[in-house]
């Protein structure tokens, strides 16, 4: 088997509108982790294209997301550029990522 690299939805309905069409295309590295995805929408309200790119460290954590408008009406505020950053002490739990910032209680579990 493996990972999906294609997907393709054709004549979905939402909130009442007309039908749409979606299709999503994504690239894996030799991990099978998710590197790129590109995604295409049409529907009632436009048509929309974005790519979208993830890399890794030696650890498997997130360095970096990225999600560009590659043409089509663009959706306000949908383009972003993500560096992830960690903490020491617990090497998988991400400290932030591009304004958010994230803390756990002494468990382990995310508060906010």
């Amino acid at each position: 088997m493996g990972n999906i690299t294609k997907r393709a939805n054709t004549g979905f309905v939402t909130s009442g509108e007309e039908a749409n069409t979606s299709e999503q295309t994504y690239g894996y590295d030799p991990l099978y982790r998710l590197t790129s995805a590109d995604i295409r929408y049409t529907g009632a309200k436009g048509a929309y294209k974005y790519s979208s790119a993830m890399a890794y460290d030696s650890i498997n954590n997130i360095l970096s997301k990225t999600q560009v408008n590659m043409g089509g009406d663009a959706i306000p505020d949908a383009d972003y550029n993500y560096a992830y950053t960690y903490s020491s002490v617990k090497p998988h739990a991400v400290v932030s990522t591009g304004d958010a910032a994230y803390q756990y209680d002494d468990n382990g579990n995310m508060l906010a």
